[in-house]
C-alpha cells in the first residue's frame, strides 16, 4: 500500500514527521494562529516548513469556488447514517 504524503488537517502529521517521511499538510491555514501549530509540529521534528501561496485575482478564485461546489454535489455520495459507519481508527 502506497504511503501518501498528503495529510488532511495534519491529522497524521506528527506521526509521518516522527519517521522522517515527507509530509504535505492540506488546509488553508490563512491565519497565524492556525499556522502555528503546524511550525511547532516541523520545529519539534527538526524539519523545514514550507508554504505554498497562490496570489490568484479575486474573479479567478470565485469561479472555482462556484464549480469545485458543482463538482462536489456531483460526485459526493449521501453520508452513511451514523449507526452503519466502521469505527474511525486509533491514532
Amino acid at each position: 500500500m502506497p504511503d501518501p504524503a498528503l495529510v488532511l488537517h495534519g491529522r497524521r502529521a506528527p506521526q509521518r514527521l516522527a519517521r522522517r517521511r515527507l509530509t504535505v499538510v492540506d488546509a488553508t491555514n490563512t491565519l497565524p494562529s492556525a499556522r502555528r501549530p503546524l511550525l511547532a509540529l516541523a520545529r519539534a521534528h527538526g524539519v523545514p516548513a514550507v508554504a505554498i501561496v497562490f496570489d490568484l485575482p479575486e474573479p479567478v478564485l470565485q469561479d472555482q469556488n462556484r464549480r469545485r461546489r458543482r463538482r462536489a454535489a456531483r460526485v459526493t455520495p449521501p453520508a452513511a447514517p451514523p449507526a452503519s459507519r466502521p469505527p474511525a481508527p486509533a491514532p
